[in-house]
């Protein structure tokens, strides 16, 4: 192996891999090459099964109910709640968790798919909740990872420069950018 590769590990996402648990789709990602897996679904279960079976977890994306800027304010509460029980679990697993302000919703698409809010209310709102998790992260030993997603599918962390602003602006050593190439390739 090369330095420059040394440090690099692929993971792919648990959703992808058959296995009638989490212990066989690990086995299963493990003989197709793959360092490990990537948790995605009812997250909260998923952490929990992981935990419980001693099953190794390179990340956790998302899988919370509602979202940072999810148009419905409940949603926003449940989200936030979520996301902390997460990184408690990220914690106990040594795993980050993945986050985005919303999944499907953007200014760059018509107005019913976008949040009913300006960009900037919709930052502001972002920028909150990410204070709050990180504040919980920082106390619970949890790491985040923002990631950029394409402005098809959120119009706040688009490119790999707003993820590295928002890490950077969380001030906390266990908030970290991420650059995700299926979304970069987009932009």
């Amino acid at each position: 192996m090369t330095d420059w590769a040394a440090g690099i590990r692929i993971g792919v996402q648990s959703r992808l891999i058959p296995g009638a648990s989490l212990r066989a789709i690990h086995e299963n990602a493990r003989a197709l090459g793959f360092d490990g897996i990537e948790l995605q679904g009812s997250m909260i279960e998923l952490a929990r099964e992981a935990a419980r079976t001693g099953v190794p977890v390179t990340a956790m994306c998302s899988g919370h109910r509602g979202w940072f800027i999810d148009p419905d304010p409940d949603l926003v509460r449940a989200c936030i709640e979520d996301v902390k029980v997460l990184l408690e679990l990220g914690a106990e697993l040594d795993a980050p968790l993945i986050i985005v302000p919303i999944y499907g919703r953007t200014q760059f698409l018509p107005a019913h798919c976008q949040t009913g809010r300006t960009p900037e209310e919709d930052e502001a709102l972002w920028l909150h909740g990410l204070r709050e998790v990180t504040e919980h992260a920082d106390r619970v030993g949890g790491r985040l990872l923002v990631e950029a997603i394409n402005r098809y599918q959120n119009s706040v962390s688009v490119t790999v420069a707003d993820a590295v602003r928002f890490a950077a602006g969380a001030n906390s050593p266990n908030v970290r950018p991420m650059a995700d190439v299926f979304h970069m390739n987009i932009e």
